[in-house]
Parts: structure tokens; C-alpha cells; sequence
């Protein structure tokens, strides 16, 4: 080891070695024996010193402390889903099936496994941030499913909103945080004490012909609904075919973005 400016010398002052970007050498072994005391010390209190060196270097550099990350998994959960459905709005099963998708962060990788799983399912999106499940924390489970797999959290209201993520351990038994955020969740559905409605009228004289346009509706299990003149769902054919003596499916839209009013004039 040498001055800065000494070129017979593989490793300088700083302990970077010459002709290596981002490597630097402690070398222990000239030590002499420590005989009734730590062994260890010598060695510690030099690679303490290397490592203010590392800290000095890289603030002179970039302005401040490097940042340092937990290396992430192989594997991450995308396209989370309940009942199949992406993001639903009326989910009516006390415990709906939860499922995902597993993606490659580097695809290039190959031979990749899901090793285990954490589901966490939160009442608001922050929480999540934190990973806090504040409804269900499945904890760590040693598992490769990631399919029909039942919420088991605290029962939600009708109409309460539930986010969600996925924490996956690959193969090598790396962790990969899921997305934070709003960005997955789904809304509890009507109980069935919750069905409570009145009729909706119609204009004097045209009832028969109103209610036999719902009951056409009904009996062939196929409707278009337009509010504002739009269209709420691009689907056709919906809700599709079932035993009407058995079960009749039913429909929840988010028609926020459909509905306007016009503001009347007021008389000053």
C-alpha cells in the first residue's frame, strides 16, 4: 500500500486498488498474533476504517450517504384478482377467492418459484404502504399457490372497500414487496337483508307497458343500460345464462363518470 500518487503500488492510501472501479482490499493476514485477548479486534477496528473510507468517498462524490437496499426476489404478484374479477364492486362472498400472477422482475432469469406468500388486506391504502394488514395478515406461509386461496380476515360490510397486496419469497427465498397503494382492492357486495328497494315509476298509463319491458329483460337475461345517453358496461349479452329457477345473476357498475346535472337558474 502506497501514496495516492505512487504507481508501484497496487493498492493506495485509500484502499482502492488500481485499475478496479469500486474495489477496495483489506488485508489482515500481516497481523501479528494477539495472544490472551479478541483476535477478532485488530481486524475489526481495520475494516470499520475502510468503510469510513467507502462513506467519505462516496459523499465527496454524490453530495450525501449511499442508500442501501435489501436485495429484492426473483418473482412478483401482478394481476391481483377476487372471484376472477379485477378490482370488483360488489362482492357478496363472505370470504371471496383471492389469486395472482407471478412475473419474472428480471426476464432473462429462468427456473423461477414462488417459495411462499403474505397476504395483506387493509382498510385504507396507507396502511398497506406500511405494511400493515389491519383486516387479514396471513403472515409468511410456506406455500407455492397462488390460486382460490379464501380471505380469512376480519368479515367486511356491505359496502366496504378492502386493498390488498401480495409479498412473494422466490426460490432463493427473496422477498418482493407488493404494490403499495390503492392500486388493488375490491368493495363487499348486498347481504341479503340488505335488499330493500321501491318500485321505480313510471308515467301514468304506461306501467303495464314498463313492467312488461322489465319482465322481457328478465325472462331472457339480456339487457344495454345507458345513463346520459352512454353506455355503462361494453359487454354484451350480460348477465349470460343460468337456471332463472335457481339463480338469477345480478350486475354492479361505478356510474360516477356517467352522471351530470345542469345547473337551473335562479331568480335574484
Amino acid at each position: 500500500m502506497g501514496g495516492q500518487h505512487r504507481t508501484d503500488v497496487v493498492v493506495d492510501e485509500r484502499l482502492r486498488v488500481r485499475g478496479v472501479s469500486s474495489l477496495r482490499v483489506i488485508d489482515t493476514s500481516v497481523f501479528p498474533a494477539v495472544i490472551n485477548a479478541n483476535t477478532n479486534a485488530a481486524a475489526l477496528a481495520v475494516g470499520e476504517k475502510g468503510a469510513d473510507l467507502v462513506l467519505e468517498d462516496h459523499r465527496t462524490q454524490f453530495g450525501s450517504d449511499p442508500v442501501l437496499t435489501a436485495p429484492t426476489g426473483d418473482i412478483s404478484a401482478v394481476d391481483l384478482r377476487v372471484e376472477y374479477l379485477r378490482n370488483p364492486i360488489a362482492v357478496d362472498i363472505p370470504q371471496p377467492r383471492l389469486q395472482w400472477t407471478l412475473k419474472a422482475t428480471d426476464p432473462t432469469k429462468r427456473d423461477l418459484s414462488q417459495k411462499a406468500y403474505q397476504i395483506l388486506v387493509a382498510t385504507d391504502p396507507e396502511s398497506l404502504d406500511k405494511d400493515i394488514g389491519n383486516l387479514w395478515d396471513s403472515k409468511k406461509v410456506v406455500s407455492d399457490r397462488s390460486t382460490h386461496i379464501k380471505y380469512g380476515g376480519t368479515p367486511l360490510k356491505s359496502g366496504q372497500r378492502a386493498y390488498w397486496k401480495v409479498n412473494v419469497w422466490d426460490q432463493n427465498d427473496q422477498v418482493q414487496l407488493g404494490a403499495s397503494g390503492g392500486s388493488n382492492f375490491w368493495d363487499k357486495g348486498l347481504d341479503m337483508n340488505d335488499w330493500t328497494a321501491q318500485y321505480i315509476g313510471a308515467p301514468v298509463g304506461t306501467q303495464h307497458t314498463a313492467l312488461q319491458n322489465i319482465s322481457d329483460i328478465d325472462s331472457k337475461g339480456v339487457y344495454k343500460i345507458l345513463i346520459n345517453n352512454f353506455h355503462i358496461t361494453d359487454s354484451l349479452l350480460s348477465p349470460g345464462w343460468t337456471d332463472y329457477n335457481k339463480t338469477i345473476q345480478y350486475q354492479a357498475y361505478d356510474i360516477m363518470d356517467k352522471l351530470h346535472c345542469e345547473l337551473l337558474p335562479t331568480n335574484n
